[in-house]
């Protein structure tokens, strides 16, 4: 089947102008100023009107089977649906146990991640969980890497009540295992570092840079907009040559915000990402560690900090992109195939209107209207 879309501002996430792209079955197989389909061949005609395309949204922190309900068994999150993603722009989404890997376990998550990737959404997942030893499939995170083709990578807590106080030995060791099984299998062999509210913050992960040769580009930490303390983390990491996330849902330091002064005191834009943490559980605690109140984290943070970039700090709209497409592929090992638009690569992509609003989402070559969604199972 080939689709060929008509003016369109394309932002690969850099701008490079107004064209036609021809898609071929999942695959983008051509980008030029001008396409004429050739004679005899079946084309649909896509006229874009000038609106942007752009690579569609990856989002490497997910709870695609639900993160923890932290006040009883009734608070548990259910299962996220698969109309969540494909409304917030997410064509590529990494998923992972939250605090809760009892009555949620890593077989549920793969089995979720294969069925969001039969409905056309692109799935990893990363094995492992808030406590150490960490969880696996097969009884080992190198194997679950090298042996299951969704695995490509492996999550841990730290700084957090809730974690296991994993020490800096013990997370050395399991960095090794996670980049022997990385190159072994060919995947990046990244660590999903949650970073909590507590006292240490990243200082686990410097004592494992300090005292290694684990090159900093496994870790990639996570929630450092969290306190200001964590985001100092994130600045001193970031300047070894790291990746650092920040989370879309957090409200007290958005991350719009948190990019901005990133990039102001130094870090490379091209090293920072967004996530959503998106259909986890969002816990609030008093001073003495009691709950007082549970949300649900919601994946339309992406969009809306994304739009804040654009329209609040004044970034140009390839700058504002790279967050959700070409930086976290790249902090992934997934790019090119992933997070940008590329002839020979998938055709993931977004149409955006003039308010940066999605009016349509194009799933591995499938053009889908976001007002159509009623019609889709």
């Amino acid at each position: 089947m080939l689709t060929l879309l008509k003016n369109c501002k394309v932002y690969t996430p850099d701008y490079i102008g107004t064209k036609d792209i021809l898609i071929s079955g999942k695959k983008i197989a051509q980008i030029s100023d001008s396409i004429v389909p050739g004679k005899g061949l079946t084309f649909e005609f896509i006229d874009i009107n000038g609106k942007y395309l752009v690579p569609g949204f990856i989002d490497q922190h997910v709870h695609l089977a639900g993160g923890g309900g932290e006040a009883g068994f009734g608070s548990r999150i259910p299962e996220l649906n698969f109309m969540e993603l494909l409304k917030s722009g997410i064509t590529t989404a990494v998923g992972l146990l939250g605090s809760d890997s009892i009555g949620r376990n890593l077989e549920n998550l793969l089995f979720k991640a294969r069925e969001l990737e039969e409905k056309g959404i692109t799935t990893f997942i990363h094995t492992g969980a808030y406590e150490f030893p960490s969880p696996s499939i097969t009884g080992s995170i190198k194997k679950d890497i090298c042996l299951i083709d969704k695995v490509i990578g492996v999550k841990v807590a730290l700084s957090d009540h809730r974690a296991s106080h994993i020490s800096s030995s013990e997370l050395t060791r399991l960095a090794s295992e996670l980049r022997q099984g990385g190159l072994l299998s060919g995947k990046g062999g990244r660590m999903a570092v949650h970073v909590g509210n507590g006292k240490e913050g990243l200082s686990k992960i410097f004592e494992v840079i300090k005292g290694s040769d684990i090159p900093v580009r496994h870790f990639l930490p996570t929630h450092l907009n969290r306190n200001m303390e964590a985001f100092s983390h994130g600045i001193q990491f970031a300047k070894l040559g790291g990746y650092i996330d920040f989370t879309t849902k957090i409200e007290e330091f958005p991350a719009s915000r948190a990019l901005v002064e990133a990039v102001d005191l130094g870090v490379p834009l091209e090293q920072i990402t967004f996530s959503s943490d998106g259909n986890g559980s969002k816990p609030f605690y008093d001073e003495q560690g009691f709950l007082i109140h549970m949300a649900i984290s919601k994946f339309d943070d992406n969009l809306s900090q994304f739009k804040k970039l654009f329209f609040d700090e004044k970034l140009s709209l390839d700058q504002a992109l790279k967050p959700l497409t070409s930086n976290p592929a790249k902090a992934l090992n997934i790019y090119p195939k992933k997070g940008g638009i590329i002839e020979w690569e998938d055709a993931d992509m977004l149409v955006l209107d003039e308010k940066l609003d999605i009016e349509a989402v194009i799933l591995k070559g499938n053009f889908i209207k976001l007002d159509s969604l009623d019609q889709i199972q």
